[in-house]
């Protein structure tokens, strides 16, 4: 089986890419859903508590997503603290589910830390989806009531667009100006075949 990673930045659309792959008949991992699960977990809970204490609750006694967000994007210590507690719980995750899914030729591993987190290094092929950045900003705008420089925030905590294409075997451009489709199609037969990776970047 071949194991691949998509990445991009907030807002390239890597999960509009990813549902293609699924149409296709590929199964993929949301590490980022899967990361949110893992808050219901009463182990999780206590860790992030024991981090970040009990005002990241709601008033049921759940973490409270807005307020932890508000935390973790603060500031650099913060968000590296969060991501100890629930890196390696999602690492653990994904290694069982592509062991589970062995049986079909390709896998893909979603992620917006795809390369942040490390796990990249496992994989056979690092897809990046790219967009220019106002259109990122437009389509988070669209989707939630961040400000553009909550949005930029949040970005710095991840790696730039340019530096995730540098560290990717194949890139995916969601730019509105070439047609999505046909891109993905391309990439999976090509993967598929055993194309080296590096050969579709550019």
């Amino acid at each position: 089986m071949i194991k691949a990673g998509l990445t991009g930045i907030m807002g390239s659309g890597k999960s509009t890419a990813a549902r293609i792959f699924e149409v296709l008949g590929v199964p993929v991992f949301n590490a980022d859903q899967a990361a949110k699960n893992l808050y219901s977990n009463p182990d999780t809970v206590r860790e992030v508590i024991t981090a970040f204490g009990s005002d990241i609750l709601d008033d049921n006694h759940r973490i409270d997503f807005g307020k932890l967000s508000n935390v973790v994007f603060k500031d650099k210590t913060s968000n590296e603290t969060i991501n100890r507690i629930i890196h390696p719980k999602v690492k653990f995750l994904v290694e069982s589910w592509f062991t589970n899914n062995s049986n079909y030729p390709m896998a893909i591993y979603e992620s917006a830390l795809l390369f942040e987190s490390g796990f990249y290094e496992l994989l056979d092929w690092k897809i990046t989806v790219t967009a220019p950045l106002e259109l990122c900003l437009q389509r988070i705008r669209e989707r939630s009531n961040l400000s553009d420089d909550e949005i930029l925030q949040r970005m710095s905590f991840q790696y730039s667009d340019e530096k995730k294409r540098k560290l990717s075997d194949a890139i995916i451009y969601n730019d509105e100006k070439q047609m999505l489709l046909p891109q993905v199609l391309r990439l999976y037969k090509s993967i598929l075949k055993n194309q080296a990776p590096g050969t579709l970047k550019s």
